[in-house]
């Protein structure tokens, strides 16, 4: 279920407002930030597909579990969702592989 539009207008930022303040009510930010890093866009797998959520980019992209990921993988996976990301794979991957 889609809330927001993608139109930039005054009742979209309203309704975003009010959307924040009611999940800040109901959940805590340790559960607010699992939810989102368990759902986030964090670059895509060996055979080019999207992957969503931690464990499944640590997966699609070293092979392994979330909690086995060295400091290098992990600050990969969280730099990947970044526009940059687009730009600099091949180069950054050659230098993990050396590390």
């Amino acid at each position: 279920m889609q809330v927001l539009t993608s139109q930039v207008t005054f009742k979209r930022k309203a309704t975003e407002v009010l959307l924040a303040l009611r999940v800040d009510k109901y959940f805590t930010k340790k559960e607010i930030l699992q939810d989102y890093l368990n759902i986030a866009t964090l670059g895509r797998n060996n055979k080019g597909q999207n992957v969503a959520g931690v464990q499944e980019a640590a997966q699609g992209l070293f092979g392994k579990d979330a909690k086995n990921l060295t400091l290098a993988e992990a600050a990969y996976i969280a730099w990947s969702s970044s526009k940059s990301f687009r730009l600099y794979t091949v180069r950054s991957r050659r230098y993990l592989e050396r590390s």
